[in-house]
């Protein structure tokens, strides 16, 4: 049994740009085995509902199981953020019509 825990904290420094602390653990219950990660990022608002953001991990891990869509690694990563629901769906879908 394996399971991840993480939590992300983010302060709004204006209307576009925001700081981060974030920390995980990947608990390998049966193999005895835990590991961290840990560190800051800083992110920017590119548009509405989209949002860049780089970082750096001061400690981190890599699993297979949990690697697809994360960035818990050591060392520099950046991410992309959208948000993606009926409305803006909708929205996108009606740019398109002639």
């Amino acid at each position: 049994f394996t399971d991840l825990l993480g939590m992300e904290a983010r302060y709004d420094l204006s209307k576009r740009w925001d700081i981060g602390a974030h920390a995980s653990v990947l608990n390998g219950h049966d193999a005895d085995r835990k590991e961290y990660s840990y560190g800051l990022s800083l992110g920017y608002n590119l548009m509405d509902n989209m949002w860049l953001g780089v970082g750096y991990n001061l400690a981190g891990f890599r699993d297979d199981d949990f690697s697809q869509g994360t960035s818990r690694a050591r060392g520099p990563y950046f991410r992309l953020r959208m948000k993606f629901d009926q409305q803006s769906a909708k929205a996108l879908l009606s740019s398109f019509k002639p």
